[in-house]
């Protein structure tokens, strides 16, 4: 049974006593009853006036008083902030945000009677989400419920941001931001804004810094529009295309493509409309537009982004309404929406990775994603993090059962139990195995220094002895993606994605043996053979989850990057890695329904697990 604490807090209404239900799987309820009994009203004043009084829900941070003195002393010459305004009562009734270890908690009001699709259509960015939140204590009162920040729609994200940043100001092109609480970083700021942490480094260039560390009370941030979540801008950003042409006249000829261009699924016809090139697909029956044209022929699988070109196909096709498009209609897509992986002269040449040697002693780095604060995505009661150590585990297990060596890349201070993937209390224990082990307190150190620590394993297996080829590195995820998109994905490093070098330069990284004074660098012919052999390796693992009748992605299971921002993406744990065969798997999407109901069972995931043993093992 869950642990319970009850504190009893005095309404800002009169003659009402706040009771505050605490679970210890960190879902929390807050109801409100109204006592008219004078004798029991009395009773419960006196009860909640010996507790220790609350922190108010707005301007908070659980930073320590040590922490805190010492960022006082660091920025001493940062210029005073403005005493924070006192919020409406209604506004604080209604919405409750708080500021706590780098991250947002937001608690709204569910108005008696009020359904779940009218709660999620008033403050879901997504109104389809509503059954994706938590359920509220009663139906027959004003009752409080947890609500994930990332799902709020515009108007509550601006009132809740300015409630806890009470400094910020907005603006048609950004978002201005003033450093609050000690605890902020560049890391938590692109979190919470951009809602995605891999944007620190744009944000700092966007502001002129380039180490982290300058990171001060009452300084300011600029976050452009273009950096923002959709459902941060003021002014939702659409995508560009071009004006309409005129039909073209004998004095206006066509102009062809400057060079012929092919693609590469047979069921994509190209064709010249007015002018303009686009890509020509009939739906079939039981298709719709979000997954058999956007997800399909665009690349796109982002929930925000897939919702985004698919209003756009819509008004380019004249559709009022993506649930009733006929059998056979023809859906037009603008050239320059299709993904440029199924646009060519011909299909793509790679280079040919070395041939396999049989019998070989074959070595498997493996990492789970996220930990320790960093959870990932949290759905319902479900961690990435968690789900993705049990998958590790399992994989590893599995691995040493066959005499495979295993270097995993995180541990759980010693503990190897397997986890049922559900938030757990008290706080987790994962560490980076570099040395001395890392506690994964942010999420980009963490990530930095699992770069590091895969490249020492594999030059020490170098060392040793072992061939390039005999060393598989594989990355354990789960994706939060829009609906449609359901089963496994696996992402490779694309040669054309790489950077020429990788060097983290804050002086954190001077403390790991792993990250000291080191500088990875990359070579064009080992980028081109280790997208070949990813690519030959992943096709082996989509091989045997199939064999095994385990869902895979319907169109395109195997990708070298992902669309995000409008920009191709490769996960940093891949993109920055030199094992020639280097793989991240994405083990399911916890917003598709049948996904998330999968993947929350342990026989399920051992399943998944072992079925990519068995690709692994095949290498041998």
């Amino acid at each position: 049974m869950a642990e319970r604490r009850f504190h009893l807090l005095q309404s800002p209404q009169q003659g009402q006593i706040l009771l505050k239900r605490t679970f210890a799987s960190d879902v929390y309820l807050s109801k409100v009853f109204s006592f008219r009994r004078s004798a029991l009203l009395a009773s419960l004043l006196a009860l909640s006036a010996c507790i220790a009084p609350q922190p108010k829900l707005y301007q908070t941070d659980t930073t320590s008083k040590t922490a805190a003195a010492d960022t006082t002393k660091s920025v001493s010459k940062a210029p005073p902030l403005a005493p924070v305004p006192p919020i409406p009562n209604k506004t604080a009734q209604e919405l409750r945000a708080q500021f706590l270890s780098g991250e947002i908690e937001i608690q709204i009001l569910v108005n008696v009677g009020e359904s779940f699709p009218a709660l999620g259509k008033r403050i879901l960015h997504h109104p389809e989400d509503w059954h994706l939140l938590p359920l509220p204590p009663s139906s027959t009162t004003a009752s409080y419920v947890k609500v994930p920040f990332a799902f709020l729609n515009y108007a509550y994200k601006k009132r809740a941001l300015l409630q806890i940043f009470p400094n910020d100001t907005e603006t048609d092109t950004s978002w201005v931001h003033v450093v609050t609480y000690p605890s902020e970083t560049w890391s938590s700021t692109a979190e919470i804004f951009c809602e995605e942490v891999d944007y620190t480094d744009l944000l700092l260039q966007e502001n002129g810094f380039e180490e982290e560390d300058d990171f001060r009370l009452g300084q300011v941030v600029k976050i452009p529009a273009r950096l923002l979540h959709e459902s941060l801008r003021r002014h939702p950003l659409v995508v560009t295309l071009p004006a309409p042409e005129a039909k073209p006249t004998p004095s206006e000829p066509v102009t062809p493509p400057a060079k012929p261009l092919h693609s590469q699924d047979p069921e994509l016809k190209l064709a010249a409309r007015a002018g303009k090139v686009y890509g020509m697909y009939r739906l079939k029956r039981g298709e719709a537009l979000y997954s058999a044209v956007v997800v399909r022929f665009t690349g796109r699988v982002d929930a925000d982004e897939v919702n985004q070109i698919a209003r756009e196909l819509m008004r380019v096709n004249g559709i009022a309404d993506a649930s009733k498009i006929p059998i056979g209609a023809e859906i037009k897509i603008p050239l320059e929406l299709i993904d440029e992986a199924l646009l060519g002269e011909e299909p793509p040449k790679v280079s040919i990775a070395p041939a396999p040697r049989r019998g070989r002693s074959v070595h498997v780095i493996l990492d789970a994603g996220h930990g320790g604060k960093d959870p990932g995505t949290i759905m319902r009661d479900l961690r990435e993090d968690e789900i993705a150590f049990d998958l590790m585990r399992r994989i590893q297990d599995g691995l040493t059962s066959k005499n495979v060596r295993v270097h995993p890349l995180v541990s759980r201070n010693g503990k190897t139990e397997m986890s049922n993937g559900h938030t757990r209390k008290p706080a987790r224990h994962e560490y980076v195995n570099v040395t001395p082990a890392y506690y994964i307190e942010d999420g980009r150190i963490g990530l930095n220094l699992r770069i590091y620590l895969v490249d020492a394993i594999y030059r020490k297996l170098l060392r040793e002895g072992v061939a390039a080829e005999d060393i598989i590195f594989m990355s354990i995820h789960l994706d939060h993606l829009h609906p449609s998109v359901g089963g496994t994905m696996i992402y490779i490093p694309g040669a054309n994605e790489r950077a020429a070098k990788f060097k983290a330069g804050e002086d954190i990284f001077e403390k790991y043996q792993e990250s000291r004074d080191r500088t990875i660098f990359f070579a064009a012919k080992e980028n081109r053979q280790a997208e070949s052999a990813s690519w030959a390796f992943s096709q082996s693992v989509i091989s045997a989850l199939r064999k095994a009748k385990l869902p895979v992605h319907a169109y395109k299971p195997v990708r070298k990057y992902v669309y995000r921002g409008g920009k191709k993406w490769t996960p940093g744990i891949i993109r920055y890695n030199r094992v020639p065969t280097a793989v991240l798997i994405e083990a399911a999407n916890f917003s598709n329904p049948s996904d998330q109901k999968r993947i929350r069972t342990p026989q399920f995931r051992q399943q998944l697990a072992n079925a990519v043993v068995q690709a692994i093992v095949a290498e041998k």
